[in-house]
């Protein structure tokens, strides 16, 4: 049998509640938003195969 690799991307919907004084400062606030403040919503994740590649060693 032939060996292969196979790529895929991950993606799902995030979610962070913080406080700010109007909307470009939430604007701005949520641009500097750590990835670990964020938590996942139920029911958002998909994946994709996006490519394989035959591995020849």
């Amino acid at each position: 049998m032939k060996k292969y690799k196979a790529y895929a991307l991950i993606s799902y919907e995030l979610e962070c509640e913080f406080e700010a004084e109007d909307d470009q400062d939430a604007w701005d606030r949520a641009q500097q938003l750590d990835g670990g403040e964020f938590t996942e919503l139920d029911g958002t994740g998909d994946w994709k195969v996006f490519e394989i590649q035959e591995i020849t060693e």
